[in-house]
């Protein structure tokens, strides 16, 4: 089977899903700057407006900063620091990673391990081993499909609480700014109450 066989049957798959459970919907409008730096180095900032109760009702503002190195072609690190604001209560997140990238013909394929360590504004902090794969397709007439799942490892029970799946589509614009359009499954594992949630993100990217 061809790599991009397998592809479509992963992108098929993640529509299954997206449409196959009933899920409390959400949303995201957000803006994303991205800034070469010398010497292998990036900033990423992005600004991040999210909705619930069926996209009617405002939950939260999130801003994040991250920057990153270019190890090699291969490998890239990064640490961030995250900002949330909701109603009259916030989170602090800090972060550090490593993605590893490579391509096999048109398909490119992602590993990115994230270190989380979360803070909020009642309950004790958090900690988390993230695990992404990522899948995506070379331009279309400017359309770069992509597919990832990830795994939230809590190291403070020490089981994987929750896994997430992302479908979308990347549509470059102009040389310096594109479009992502995707939609999100999230479920909870291994905890009380678990909750399902599917969000529709729409983010605006800028390259300076």
């Amino acid at each position: 089977m061809s790599l991009q066989r397998l592809f479509i049957i992963v992108l098929l798959i993640s529509v299954t899903g997206a449409f196959a459970v009933e899920r409390d919907q959400r949303s995201s409008l957000a803006v994303a700057i991205n800034q070469d730096l010398p010497r292998g180095f990036d900033l990423d900032f992005i600004h991040d407006l999210r909705f619930q109760d069926g996209n009617s009702t405002f939950w939260k503002s999130l801003s994040e900063l991250e920057l990153s190195y270019k190890v090699n072609k291969y490998l890239k690190i990064g640490s961030g620091y995250r900002y949330s604001i909701y109603g009259d209560k916030y989170s602090e997140r800090g972060t550090f990673n490593a993605t590893f990238d490579t391509k096999t013909g048109r398909i490119s394929h992602k590993l990115r391990v994230k270190y989380q360590h979360d803070v909020d504004s009642d309950d004790a902090p958090e900690k988390y081993i993230r695990t992404r794969y990522s899948l995506s397709h070379k331009r279309i007439y400017g359309f770069k499909p992509f597919v990832d799942v990830e795994w939230f490892y809590s190291l403070n029970t020490e089981q994987i609480e929750k896994h997430r799946q992302n479908l979308g589509v990347d549509r470059k614009l102009t040389k310096v700014t594109s479009l992502v359009l995707y939609y999100r499954l999230q479920e909870e594992i291994n905890v009380n109450n678990p909750e399902g949630t599917g969000m529709l993100g729409i983010k605006f990217e800028i390259e300076i």
